[in-house]
């Protein structure tokens, strides 16, 4: 039986097979391995996160995709990082083992602040 998060190998392929479902091109794949939500990373992000920021706001990605929406942030931090890259530059996040997709929209396109996080387990 496999774990809930399963190993690396199918996260990764579980995301290309959504990206090929979607006609998107893969511009990079970056893994962060041995990273425990439980480790309290303080001010200081992963270097992996540091990588996934450059490419979209170099504009080098429009899109972060995931096996689930919990595997793009260890921490409530990350988690608001993440919005935040979300709202400043319009990306795409999706995943692969969710329903749906999740696109920053205007105002005028959604209620509230315009992105709605539906994060379940």
């Amino acid at each position: 039986m496999e774990s809930k998060g399963g190993n690396l190998t199918q996260q990764v392929e579980l995301s290309q097979a959504l990206c090929d479902r979607k006609g998107w091109s893969v511009v990079d794949v970056i893994v962060e391995k041995d990273t425990s939500a439980s480790t309290k990373r303080g001010a200081k992000r992963s270097p992996e996160w540091e990588r996934v920021k450059a490419l979209v706001e170099d504009g080098k990605a429009d899109a972060i995709v995931s096996r689930h929406y919990d595997r793009m942030y260890r921490t409530p931090w990350d988690l608001e990082d993440l919005v935040d890259l979300a709202e400043a530059t319009g990306v795409t996040l999706a995943a692969a083992q969710a329903q749906g997709v999740l696109e920053r929209r205007t105002a005028a396109q959604a209620p509230a602040d315009g992105l709605a996080l539906g994060l379940s387990r």
